[in-house]
Order: C-alpha cells, then sequence, then structure tokens
C-alpha cells in the first residue's frame, strides 16, 4: 500500500520503500529524486502504457526501452541489450578477463594469428551515427547529403546528430564467411552489426610476438655469423 507524506515531501509503502523529492513539497516528478528500497524487495516503474521501464532489484537494475533493449547493471557491471543480444561495457577497469569465466584455452600460434590478420581488410571511411539506407548512402557518396529528408522531418534534433567523421577501421559483413567471422556481432535492419576490435589487438598481439621471435632469432643468426 502508498500513502502520501505530506510532511516529509515523500510517498512511503509498506515494504518501506519510498519516493522522495529533495527540493520543494509534494512529489515533483521535474525535479531532483531519489529511491531508497531495501535489497530485499524489487522496485518497478512502468509508463502509461504499462511498458516496465525501471526495475531494481537487490543490487542489480535495469533501464529498457523500446522492443526491450536498455541496460543492465550487476555489481560492478554493466551491460547493454539490443535486438543482437547482450553485450558487457568496457570500462577504466578493463575488460573482464578472470580465468573463471573461460575454458577450454589454447594457445594462438603465430600462424594461426597472422592467417586471421590477413583476412581483416582496414579502410579509411566516413562513419554515420545511424544505419543509412542504400540511398542514403548513394547521396552522401556523390557528394550530396543523405540526411538532409531527416533533417526536414527532425528539425528539432541538433546538427550533430547527423554528423559524420572521417576513420579508419574494418567492415563487419567483409569478415563473414571467413575464419575471422567469430570477430563480427550480427545485427539486423534495425541493429548495426559491430566487431569486436579488441579481440583484433589480441590477434595483432601474438603477430607482434611471432616477429619478435623471428627478429631475435635473426640477430643470434648474424651475430654468430660476425663472430665466425
Amino acid at each position: 500500500m502508498l500513502k502520501v507524506n505530506s510532511a516529509a515531501n515523500k510517498i512511503e509503502a509498506s515494504n518501506n520503500a519510498y519516493i522522495s523529492t529533495l527540493y520543494g513539497t509534494g512529489i515533483n516528478w521535474n525535479g531532483n529524486m531519489y529511491i531508497n528500497i531495501a535489497n530485499s524487495n524489487m522496485f518497478e516503474f512502468r509508463n502509461m502504457n504499462g511498458n516496465t521501464q525501471f526495475v531494481l532489484y537487490g543490487l542489480h537494475a535495469w533501464i529498457f526501452w523500446g522492443s526491450g533493449a536498455g541496460f543492465y547493471m550487476s555489481g560492478q557491471s554493466v551491460y547493454v541489450n539490443n535486438n543482437s543480444g547482450m553485450g558487457l561495457i568496457t570500462t577504466s577497469l578493463g575488460s573482464q578477463s578472470d580465468d573463471r569465466l573461460k575454458f577450454s584455452e589454447t594457445s594462438m600460434t603465430y600462424d594461426r594469428a597472422a592467417s586471421l590478420l590477413r583476412l581483416i581488410p582496414i579502410l579509411e571511411y566516413e562513419k554515420v551515427q545511424h544505419l543509412m539506407t542504400a540511398e542514403e548512402e548513394a547521396t552522401f557518396a556523390s557528394g550530396g547529403d543523405g540526411f538532409a529528408s531527416r533533417k526536414e522531418v527532425n528539425p528539432e534534433l541538433p546538427a550533430s546528430h547527423f554528423d559524420h567523421v572521417h576513420e579508419a577501421g574494418t567492415i563487419a559483413q567483409r569478415l563473414q564467411g571467413t575464419d575471422a567471422e567469430f570477430l563480427v556481432s550480427v545485427g539486423n535492419d534495425e541493429t548495426p552489426y559491430c566487431v569486436k576490435y579488441d579481440q583484433i589487438t589480441s590477434i595483432n598481439t601474438r603477430v607482434l610476438q611471432g616477429l619478435l621471435d623471428k627478429i631475435d632469432a635473426l640477430t643470434a643468426r648474424v651475430a654468430a655469423l660476425e663472430s665466425a
């Protein structure tokens, strides 16, 4: 049961959960507010259509928007969820690499790493923030503004919303059907395909290690020949 405590500026529930404004009287949804809930209880917020938007349960939290996409937070980890699945967000703490999360470990050979690296085309390109249609891409490629019609429909959005930047990288779809396709997170008509660049860094590191071994061997051979 919920009841309004006007003197304390909060709504109280029988499970001791409450929503309270920090400033002003009553419940001010447009101002600052906080939620205090015991770890054993669950708090759920729904929009006017009855769709779940926010859930707190113990040390877990979910934030949703259309089609189940959103964020999930558990302890020190934050995940993003979309139509392609759930992915862990990397922070300044680094990527999770605990041995307790992995099994069937095998050492990657230099030849294996080099063969994978050769399959990854590196290109320069202009990159936009939103998936383009074939017509929009053709307009951009010809020097026009592929998003001109979107700007007309959404005049309230800032120009930066439609900006593009110059980048170097690879193309996810070009890795599909090759031995390197495990580096791709498959998308769909609404969700972009993604490339796991952190794993490419690991492959690059293994190739570099192999090259260093070759340099050491050649250096030792030269030294032996010079001392003969």
